[in-house]
């Protein structure tokens, strides 16, 4: 299970890339939607914005729980067993 202090840094890089993300699509992408009415600007741009969203977020959460399962899998391999077996 991930630390608080990690799943506040992955929501962190999680905003982070996605406020970037989205000043992207809106300064190359909206210019090509001038000739369209309003309601399928919202339209597309809704569709836009969800498919970002949910694509940034699966990913960024699958390379988190990469990145977590490794720290824990080297963190259990420096441990070494103790044997408390009494001689």
């Amino acid at each position: 299970m991930q630390s608080k202090k990690y799943s506040h840094y992955e929501i962190s890089i999680n905003q982070i890339v996605g406020a970037i993300g989205g000043w992207l699509i809106v300064y190359l992408l909206f210019p090509l939607f001038n000739h369209f009415e309003q309601a399928t600007i919202a339209t597309i741009s809704s569709l836009i914005f969800f498919i970002w969203s949910y694509t940034r977020s699966y990913i960024l959460r699958r390379i988190f729980n990469k990145v977590h399962d490794r720290s824990t899998i080297k963190a259990d391999s420096k441990s070494e067993p103790t044997d408390k077996k009494d001689k």
